[in-house]
């Protein structure tokens, strides 16, 4: 089966804007865990998320404020523990991922992030 690459779709100037992937790393320096974050300024796709997105999260019922984003420029990543997993700025929002879909095969990765910290800014 051939697959589709998607990835100029994230680069559409109808569709794409800019964001920052916070990646997250935690490192022992002289004895003690420090968290160490490297923001990463990518282009991609914001996008509410929908219904069906939200219903695959196991705590979907109960999530407000979520984003999905699309980009092929980073990996986005979750991680078991609660410090180490990506989170995405947008808009002045911060955004910690709960989901990943790696469609690396077709070009780009997709996540929703639930929004941190109560009400979203607005639009600009």
């Amino acid at each position: 089966m051939t697959n589709i690459n998607l990835a100029e779709m994230t680069y559409d100037t109808d569709f794409c804007t800019t964001f920052t992937v916070e990646k997250h790393q935690d490192t022992w320096v002289e004895g003690e865990i420090v968290s160490l974050v490297t923001p990463v300024t990518v282009t991609g796709i914001v996008a509410p998320s929908s219904p069906k997105d939200v219903e695959m999260l196991d705590i979907g019922d109960r999530k407000h404020g979520t984003k999905t984003f699309y980009t092929n420029e980073v990996e986005l990543v979750i991680t078991d523990t609660e410090n180490t997993s990506d989170t995405i700025v947008w808009n002045g929002n911060r955004y910690k991922l709960l989901h990943v879909w790696d469609y690396s095969a077709n070009g780009f990765w997709k996540a929703i992030g639930d929004l941190q910290g109560g009400v979203e800014n607005e639009q600009p």
